[in-house]
């Protein structure tokens, strides 16, 4: 491996931190959107039995 000026290396430094943070806000959104799914599906279900127990009753 050549010697990296120090100018490279605060470059590649930065780059991987970038790339990290990019990662992190990635997982994030990754979690929230399941989260949301969920929720929305945990919804719909509540939906479906309200519509059986009302034809039930009919």
């Amino acid at each position: 491996m050549k010697n990296q000026s120090k100018k490279d290396k605060m470059n590649n430094r930065k780059k991987k931190q970038r790339k990290k943070s990019k990662m992190k806000n990635k997982n994030k959104n990754k979690k929230k959107d399941y989260y949301k799914k969920n929720k929305n599906w945990r919804k719909l279900l509540k939906l479906m039995k309200k519509m059986e127990e009302e034809k039930d009753l009919k």
